[in-house]
């Protein structure tokens, strides 16, 4: 068998334990999929959360980035938004007057949400897109890991939900994690924090699998590190 690196060996580790532990503690919370490009830096990159893992989109994340210069003096122009897709698919947004997403903390509860919108923006910079524009509770005002508070409608019914993600104000990028919703229609769900090594989309089964497998191959000492 190939090397492995021991970098490579612990994500898949600590994925498929996160996912495989949050599954049996929380039984109706669900974990979605987040495809596309989790780090967004770039011009036009784009992330799609598929929030109940239907193969049919519900938010879709992306950034602009530019730049421009009038004489001396020179701008950079940066941010991301947060749009639903799907019929019935909202944003919270904070509590002040333009549409900035709210952030919640870890244990936080969410549903209803605050000031429900179809967008928001995520986070931004220069003029219009200041902090100054934004509540203190907004994600723009509270940078680093944090989640977005969503909703969607299932069968005529809302559900609620969470998209976990860290930002970095001074860099201009957001890093996407997971996304999670409550399978009981109406019922609040508690956000939870990201975990500090990045999450692949896996189901439950898979990632008990990759445990399974990874621990089976530490036994017949195929893995080298």
């Amino acid at each position: 068998m190939k090397n492995i690196s021991k970098r490579a060996t612990r994500y898949i580790a600590a994925a498929g334990a996160f996912v495989a532990g949050g599954h049996m503690a929380e039984a109706s919370v669900n974990q979605g999929v987040v495809i596309g490009d989790k780090f967004l830096d770039q011009h036009l990159d784009l992330a799609v959360i598929d929030l109940d893992d239907n193969s049919s989109p519900d938010f879709v994340m992306y950034m602009f980035k530019s730049s421009y210069s009038y004489y001396s003096y020179s701008y950079i122009y940066a941010g991301v938004i947060l749009y639903g897709m799907s019929s019935g698919a909202y944003v919270g947004l904070d509590s002040g007057s333009w549409y900035w997403a709210k952030n919640y903390g870890n244990g936080d509860v969410i549903g209803p949400l605050t000031r429900p919108n179809y967008a928001a923006a995520v986070m931004g910079n220069n003029f219009y897109w200041s902090s100054s524009f934004a509540g203190s509770d907004a994600v723009q005002n509270n940078p680093g890991f944090g989640n977005i508070g969503v909703s969607i409608i299932k069968g005529g019914n809302t559900h609620y939900g969470f998209i976990q993600l860290y930002t970095d104000q001074v860099n201009y990028t957001v890093e996407l994690f997971n996304a999670f919703y409550e399978s009981t229609p109406d019922e609040p769900i508690v956000s939870k924090s990201a975990d500090t090594v990045p999450l692949l989309p896996l189901a439950s089964g898979l990632g008990i699998g990759i445990i399974g497998l990874f621990g089976l191959l530490k036994k017949r000492k195929q893995l080298y590190i």
